[in-house]
């Protein structure tokens, strides 16, 4: 009997779980990351059989250029929320002007994140002058590009398997990659604020040329049934 195609779908996902070594360590003496494994795994491996990681894409269209306070250093998927405290100090101390959402950078390319490591450039951008430098941190443009827009919703260290969805959407749809992945972190937890890190909304940015068959740079597009097609003017 010919399988369904939901049933070969979910026999796709419990490979791809059991072939994922996102979770490995070379540091630690057993290899394996230094939180609860079998906790972690469970919720990584209902996250991916609940299909919360499927379908990121959410639009193409032109982020705008813009003026940023940065810091770029050696980052885990754990370390984001740190870094980020750290810049936030480092402008408030300045008395900067700048607002939200906080924006990341992987300077490592377009391709699944290793969790422990990664070349990241974390930023703010600004809304007024910061009237010179800033101790510890970067005043730079960040230029305005062509993106392919994804959403991953859910605990930022799951951000690989969103990435994996992300590469095969690009190959699907013949896109070519121009330029660094950026993040664009809409909900974050807030030390405070009572949230987890399960309410976290995170884009990811893909800074795209479009292949033989795709829309052209600046057209408005939508996710069809078998990829991207225009929006009705």
């Amino acid at each position: 009997m010919r399988k369904g195609r939901r049933q070969r779908n979910k026999e796709k996902k419990i490979r791809h779980f059991n072939e994922l070594d996102i979770f490995r360590d070379e540091r630690s003496p057993e290899g394996i990351l230094p939180l609860p494994p079998g906790h972690l795994m469970k919720e990584y491996r209902n996250f991916i059989l609940e299909g919360r990681a499927m379908n990121p894409f959410h639009e193409i269209k032109t982020v705008p250029a813009m003026k940023v306070i940065a810091w770029r250093g050696d980052v885990s998927v754990w370390g984001i929320d740190t870094a980020f405290s750290r810049l936030y100090n480092k402008a408030m101390e300045r008395k900067l002007r700048f607002r939200q959402p906080a924006i990341g950078v992987r300077h490592d390319g377009v391709r699944v994140p290793e969790p422990f490591h990664a070349d990241y450039e974390i930023m703010f951008p600004l809304t007024g002058d910061p009237g010179g430098e800033v101790p510890g941190a970067d005043v730079r443009d960040l230029p305005g590009q062509e993106v392919a827009s994804f959403v991953h919703r859910g605990p930022y260290h799951w951000i690989p398997c969103t990435y994996e969805k992300v590469l095969d959407w690009l190959r699907e749809n013949r896109y070519e990659i121009a330029g660094k992945p950026r993040e664009v972190f809409f909900v974050a937890p807030e030390p405070h604020s009572g949230g987890t890190q399960d309410d976290m909304l995170t884009e990811i940015q893909i800074p795209i040329r479009p292949g033989a068959g795709v829309a052209a740079p600046g057209t408005s597009v939508r996710l069809g049934n078998d990829g991207p097609v225009p929006k009705a003017a």
